[in-house]
């Protein structure tokens, strides 16, 4: 059983270090303002349940994580 992020087959994804991110990623940021702390408060928990991932220790790599949250017309 998987916890982290998985593909559209339900294969999880695997970053390194022998799995997945844990727990559930933050919901989609689609550039609704009235969403954005929520989207927020969702990634810093889940950066959080991930400290000592590669994916979110190194700065570079958790933004390009982040913004693979962040999509759509207005953002």
């Amino acid at each position: 059983m998987s916890f982290g992020p998985t593909t559209a087959t339900g294969q999880p994804i695997d970053i390194g270090e022998g799995g997945a991110l844990f727990g559930a990623p933050p919901p989609t940021f689609n550039g609704d303002r009235s969403k954005s702390e929520r989207f927020l408060l969702a990634f810093k928990g889940w950066k959080a349940a991930n400290n000592a991932k590669k994916a979110m220790v190194n700065p570079y790599t958790r933004v390009a994580v982040a913004l693979t949250f962040i999509e759509g017309e207005d953002v």
